[in-house]
């Protein structure tokens, strides 16, 4: 069976040589797409310190000063009461 000259899309009838090469123009494109980020930076940090986990685990000294540890807190301690001992109880 030979394949048909005219595609008929929205009742509209369209020659297939003619999408075969609007499709063709479309794959390939003229321009070259231009980078996203021209002047990209170096990162200059220390290994450690480029990820946030790092930064998380080994903090500058910069960032100790800014921001000093708290102390823990201690817990606190119960102590026992003395009781009254047991037995009879005292009468006024």
């Amino acid at each position: 069976m030979p394949l048909p000259r005219v595609v008929i899309i929205d009742g509209r009838a369209h020659r297939w040589a003619d999408l075969l090469k609007l499709r063709r123009e479309q794959a390939t494109p003229d321009v070259t797409q231009p980078p996203l980020f021209t002047d990209l930076k170096t990162d200059c940090r220390p290994a450690s310190q480029r990820r946030a986990a790092g930064r998380y685990a080994e903090p500058t000294l910069l960032a100790i000063l800014e921001n000093p540890p708290t102390p823990p807190k201690q817990k606190r301690v119960l102590t026992a009461r003395k009781r009254p001992p047991r037995g009879k109880a005292k009468s006024l």
